[in-house]
């Protein structure tokens, strides 16, 4: 736990409304809350997130900030083998 005090973690509170807005988007869009609760705190903050997780390339995530995955064509879902994507 040391770890999260240094200078290279930010650490955000999640407020209750940023509760309440993750769990109406994730019950409408089928996305992990969890997701939701990993942005939704620091989207005041952010300007990119980097990742290969299919779900943030969500309406919901672009619209806060620009997402890029960084292994493009592939992207991952959570429990699932790496795919190819087919555009």
């Amino acid at each position: 736990m040391d770890d999260f005090k240094k200078p290279k973690f930010y650490v955000k509170e999640l407020s209750l409304e940023d509760t309440i807005e993750a769990i109406i988007d994730s019950s409408k869009s089928s996305i992990h809350v969890y997701d939701y609760f990993v942005v939704y705190p620091l989207r005041d903050t952010i300007y990119r997130i980097y990742s290969a997780d299919r779900h943030l390339m969500h309406e919901n995530f672009i619209s806060i900030c620009e997402v890029t995955n960084p292994l493009s064509p592939w992207f991952q879902t959570e429990g699932k083998k790496p795919e190819k994507s087919v555009k």
